[in-house]
């Protein structure tokens, strides 16, 4: 390895310093990555390479090195960022990491809110398919009821009385059974409201189909 006393002899401070932080730039680079003995090796490596760049470029005894002599040699260096992949290839720079860590924070929070929001759909349309499915239980002992009330209820007033509530029967447990299947049939839950609204269903159309011969 060529020496750099030299080239150092005829070079002023503020070229030096030029050298000093591309070299501190590397060195940061690697810090955190490499273990500080194999980290300081490659940053002496890089300074023989630019020395050793800088005698084949200014090797004439007697003459300063120019700014443009070190200028020219740093620019065919590599850049810093290439000491790190091939130094610590594998490693994940911390703003890397701390990008990484923000989006899976982000993520995070996303599936929490969507499994909240899962377990309020699924509790909506198990609690539709109950309430609609014992409604349409109970529809003909509330008509029998309504008509032993009023007994001169008109077979109008019955009829809409029966069908209005077959038609709120049947779009609550439509309702309900949209909603088990957004919420995910996984939850217990949706699966009450999913098997209580196609009961629902059915009984909604059945009823609506007996009113026809009341």
């Amino acid at each position: 390895m060529m020496t750099a006393a030299p080239v150092m002899e005829r070079m002023s401070g503020s070229l030096r310093g030029l050298i000093d932080s591309r070299l501190d730039t590397v060195d940061r680079m690697l810090l955190g990555r490499l273990p500080r003995s194999e980290r300081l090796d490659v940053v002496r490596d890089v300074e023989s390479q630019i020395y050793e760049l800088l005698e084949e470029r200014a090797g004439r005894e007697g003459e300063e090195v120019s700014r443009e002599d070190v200028l020219a040699v740093l620019a065919r260096l590599d850049p810093p960022e290439a000491y790190l992949s091939e130094e610590a290839e594998g490693e994940v720079s911390p703003r890397r990491t701390g990008e990484t860590n923000r989006r899976e924070r982000s993520q995070t929070a996303s599936g929490i809110k969507a499994d909240a929001a899962g377990r309020r759909l699924a509790l909506i349309s198990g609690l539709l398919g109950i309430v609609s499915f014992v409604t349409s239980l109970l529809l003909l002992p509330l008509v029998y009821v309504f008509v032993s009330v009023a007994p001169s209820a008109s077979n109008v007033l019955v009829l809409g009385f029966w069908f209005s509530s077959t038609t709120t029967i049947f779009v609550l447990e439509t309702l309900g059974i949209v909603l088990a299947v957004r919420a995910g049939l996984h939850r217990p839950w949706s699966v009450v409201g999913l098997v209580l609204g196609i009961l629902g269903v059915l009984a909604a159309l059945g009823l609506s189909a007996f009113g026809l011969f009341i």
